[in-house]
C-alpha cells in the first residue's frame, strides 16, 4: 500500500475514532493522502468534490429529504398511522405493525431511513408510551421499521449506488421493490408474534369514525402510489418524481389538510436543506477520497486480493457482506458505498453475479448498519424518541436484526427476488 493510501486510512481512522464529523475525515484524508502523491492537492480535492456532486440524479436527495419534512410537518404521516390503526387495531400490540407498515409506506415517498424513523416515530412512540407499552421495544420497532423500508424506492442510497456505480436508478427502484416487501413480511411477522407473547396492549377505539378517518387518510395514501406509479408508468424519471413529492405533499398538507402555512415553510426549507448539505457534503468528501484510491490503483490490489481468496460466488458475497457488517460498526455505511461500489461491482461481474442484483445485497446489509451498535442510526433515533439507554434497545432489537439477516441470506441466494421485476419490465437483460 502506497504512503498516500496508507496516511489517508489512518487519518480516516482517526477521525472516526475521535468523533470528528464524518464529511470532515472523509475530506481531511483526501486532502493529507493527495499531498503526498500529487502536486496542488487542494485544487485537485476541491475540483474532485465538485465533479462527486454534478450529477443529475443526485438531485433527488434534497427533494426527497424536503418532501419528507412536508409529510411530517403537513399531517400526512400521522394520518397514515391513522389508517393502520383502524385496520390493525384489534390485534395484540396493534401500533408495533403499525409503526412498520406507516414507515414503510412513507418510504415510497420519503427515501431517507432516518427522516422516515423519525417521523413516523414522533407520532406512534407518544401513543405506545400512553397505552403502557414497553418503551424499549417502542425504540426496537420504530428503528427497524426505518431499516426494514430501506430497500425501497426513491430510497436515497439507491440513487447513490446508481450514480457512482453507473448503473441504471430506475432499474434499482424496481429492484429494490421485491426485497423490501420481504423485509417488510418478516418484520410484520416478528412485531406481531412479540405483541402476541407479551400481551401488548390493543386498540379498543380503532373502529370509531373509521369513515372520517379512511377519507381523511385517502390523499395520505395515494400519494405513494402516485410517484411509484409515475416511475414505474414512464411518466417521470426518479429525479422528476421527487419535484413531484414536494409538490403533491404541499398540496395536500396545505391546501387538503391545512395544518402547513407559508409562515412555515422558511423554518422548513432551511431544515431540509441543513440535512441535505450535510448528506451532498459527505458525497462530495468521500468523492475526492475515492479519487485518490483509483489514482494509487487500490481497486487493482482490492480485486486482485478477492480473486486470490474468493473461491467463488458464495465466498465473494460472504467477503463483501463481512466487509460492510464491519464497515457499518465504525463508520456510517455512505462513505462506503461512494469508495467500494465502483471497486466492487466489476469484481461481482467476473463472479456472474448482476449488478442490479449486487447492489440490492449490498443495500440489504447496510440496512442491517442502521440497527446495530455503536453507529446504528435508527437505532439512535428510535432509543432518543422512546428517553430509554442504547443498550436497552440493542437488546429489544435482536429478533428483528436476525429476522433482516435472514431475508439478506434469502436476497444473496434467490436472485429472481431482485432480477424478476425489472427484467419483466425491461429494464434489465
Amino acid at each position: 500500500m502506497s504512503d498516500g493510501v496508507t496516511i489517508a486510512a489512518a487519518a480516516l481512522l482517526g477521525g472516526v475514532v475521535l468523533g470528528v464529523d464524518i464529511g470532515v475525515a472523509l475530506g481531511a484524508a483526501a486532502l493529507l493522502g493527495l499531498a503526498l502523491v500529487a502536486p496542488g492537492a487542494p485544487f485537485l480535492a476541491a475540483a474532485r468534490f465538485a465533479l462527486g456532486l454534478d450529477s443529475f440524479p443526485l438531485l433527488a436527495i434534497p427533494l426527497f429529504i424536503l418532501a419528507g419534512r412536508i409529510m411530517t410537518e403537513g399531517g400526512i404521516a400521522r394520518r397514515l398511522v391513522a389508517v393502520l390503526l383502524l385496520a390493525l387495531g384489534r390485534l395484540p400490540g396493534a401500533l408495533g405493525p403499525v409503526t412498520v407498515l406507516s414507515t414503510f409506506v412513507l418510504s415510497g415517498v420519503c427515501g431517507s431511513a432516518s427522516a422516515d424513523t423519525a417521523a413516523i416515530g414522533a407520532v406512534t412512540v407518544p401513543e405506545m408510551r400512553r397505552r403502557g407499552y414497553p418503551m424499549s421495544f417502542a425504540a426496537a420497532v420504530v428503528a427497524s421499521a426505518g431499516a426494514s423500508g430501506h430497500l425501497l424506492p426513491p430510497s436515497i442510497d439507491l440513487i447513490i449506488v446508481g450514480v457512482v456505480a453507473n448503473i441504471s436508478v430506475g432499474a434499482l427502484f424496481m429492484a429494490g421493490i421485491v426485497p423490501a416487501f420481504l423485509n417488510l413480511a418478516g418484520i410484520l411477522l416478528v412485531s406481531i408474534v412479540i405483541g402476541l407473547l407479551r400481551h401488548l396492549p390493543k386498540d379498543p377505539d380503532s373502529r370509531v369514525e373509521w369513515r372520517r378517518t379512511l377519507l381523511e387518510s385517502l390523499p395520505a395514501l395515494l400519494l405513494p402510489a402516485v410517484i411509484i406509479g409515475g416511475i414505474r408508468g414512464g411518466w417521470f424519471t426518479p429525479t422528476e418524481s421527487a419535484a413531484i413529492a414536494v409538490l403533491a405533499g404541499l398540496v395536500i398538507s396545505m391546501l387538503v389538510y391545512r395544518e402547513l402555512g407559508p409562515r412555515q415553510l422558511p423554518a422548513l426549507l432551511a431544515d431540509s436543506c441543513r440535512a441535505s448539505g450535510a448528506v451532498l457534503f459527505v458525497i462530495g468528501m468521500a468523492s475526492s477520497l475515492s479519487f485518490l484510491f483509483t489514482f494509487e490503483q487500490l481497486p487493482h490490489r482490492l480485486a486482485m486480493f478477492i480473486a486470490a481468496h474468493a473461491g467463488g460466488k458464495i465466498s465473494f458475497l460472504l467477503m463483501v457482506n463481512l466487509l460492510f457488517l464491519g464497515v457499518g460498526m465504525v463508520m456510517d455505511a455512505l462513505p462506503a458505498l461512494i469508495v467500494l461500489m465502483p471497486i466492487l461491482v466489476p469484481l461481482a461481474a467476473g463472479f456472474a453475479i448482476s449488478p442490479v442484483q449486487f447492489s440490492i445485497i449490498v443495500l440489504a446489509n447496510v440496512g442491517l448498519s442502521f440497527i446495530h451498535p455503536p453507529v446504528g442510526l435508527c437505532l439512535y433515533i428510535g432509543a432518543a424518541l422512546a428517553k430509554v439507554d442504547i443498550w436497552a434497545a440493542t437488546r429489544q432489537i435482536i429478533p428483528f436484526f436476525a429476522m433482516l439477516l435472514l431475508t439478506l441470506l434469502l436476497i444473496a441466494l434467490f436472485p429472481e427476488i431482485t432480477l424478476w421485476l425489472p427484467r419483466h419490465l425491461g429494464l434489465i437483460q
